[in-house]
């Protein structure tokens, strides 16, 4: 996960892709994820409630940065115009 987020955003920033950004940063916070995950269960710590108590709050935390880096890719909310309800009509394509 971590090598496919570095060569993500180093794509994305020759590139100047949003998208490719968002599935870099999107990699790199899952792949922090799940090393906070393992980290209580690795080495000389015994599980405790609270080491696994912090490691969710630690999660929770990464996932919302998920969320903040996500929502500046999202597609536009409908123009002000538009009703709820009422699907946007498509042009047919013209001919050349």
């Amino acid at each position: 996960m971590a090598a496919e987020g570095a060569v993500a955003v180093t794509a994305a920033v020759l590139a100047g892709s949003v998208a490719l950004l968002g599935l870099g940063l999107d990699s790199v916070i899952e792949a922090l994820a799940s090393i906070i995950v393992v980290w209580p269960f690795t080495g000389t710590r015994t599980p405790s409630q609270s080491a696994e108590r912090r490691a969710r709050k630690a999660v929770a935390v990464t996932y919302f940065l998920l969320a903040a880096c996500s929502r500046p890719a999202s597609p536009p909310a409908p123009s002000a115009g538009a009703r709820r309800g009422v699907p946007a009509t498509v042009s047919p394509p013209t001919r050349a």
